[in-house]
């Protein structure tokens, strides 16, 4: 019984691919989101932005893209990838999957592009 469930195991864990970029693009967006509503941020001390939503600045500049607008205006950029990339997920697998978020607050517009590019993890076999 034991060598069963340990099979079944290891089938159902190396059976399948799995994707998690969208889930945690979207993950992130909402954070993001959820840190600029609730807190005052200074975009030009990056070290603010990363102190502030408790992000990881390293973490997130291998993995993970992220684009801030304000009113139009660029003020945060991070990590590898460009909206570009986020536009054309569609046409290539390898490209980061990416969510976006707009939020109004104090008469001013942000506009947030989350993209995440981890390597998926390929069927075994």
């Amino acid at each position: 019984i034991i060598s069963v469930s340990i099979s079944i195991g290891v089938i159902i864990y190396f059976g399948e691919e799995y994707d998690f970029r969208q889930v945690d693009a979207n993950t992130l967006n909402e954070k993001i989101l959820s840190c600029l509503e609730k807190n005052e941020i200074n975009f030009e001390e990056n070290e603010n932005f990363f102190e502030t939503c408790s992000l990881n600045e390293k973490v997130l500049n291998e993995s993970y893209f992220i684009f801030i607008k304000k009113n139009n205006d660029r003020i945060f950029e991070l990590g590898p990838g460009d909206t570009t990339r986020c536009a054309l997920a569609d046409k290539n697998i390898k490209f980061p999957r990416c969510t976006n978020s707009t939020i109004i607050k104090d008469e001013d517009k942000f506009f947030i592009q989350v993209g995440a590019s981890q390597q998926r993890r390929e069927k075994v076999g």
